[in-house]
């Protein structure tokens, strides 16, 4: 879905995030001067392009978590349809339904 559109964001590695009983997550950080070079994330979708790939395939599974996918997918493109890339806005606090968004609007 992001890689459709033109966004200067970045995806990295959040170290303050790095608990004993949590994974690292990825962070969005906008591009500065201060901001640091972005890191590939290690979840072995390193472009938007085989993330969705792997997003649309799971989502065509006919069980209840494909389901979910799919419908999640509907949704962010509906959005982003209706509303266009400068008028939707996802918010990141490290949590576990933050890091989905965060994948499915990429």
């Amino acid at each position: 879905l992001g890689a459709s559109h033109t966004l200067a964001i970045r995806i990295s590695s959040s170290p303050a995030l790095m608990h004993t009983f949590v994974s690292p997550v990825m962070a969005l950080h906008p591009p500065s001067s201060t901001t640091p070079a972005a890191h590939a994330d290690a979840s072995g979708c390193r472009d938007a392009d085989a993330l969705l790939t792997q997003l649309e395939e799971r989502a065509a599974v006919d069980d209840a978590f494909g389901h979910s996918v799919k419908s999640a997918l509907q949704i962010c493109t509906q959005a982003l349809r209706l509303y266009g890339i400068e008028g939707v806005t996802t918010s990141f606090n490290g949590g576990k339904d933050a890091v989905a968004i965060l994948h499915l609007m990429r």
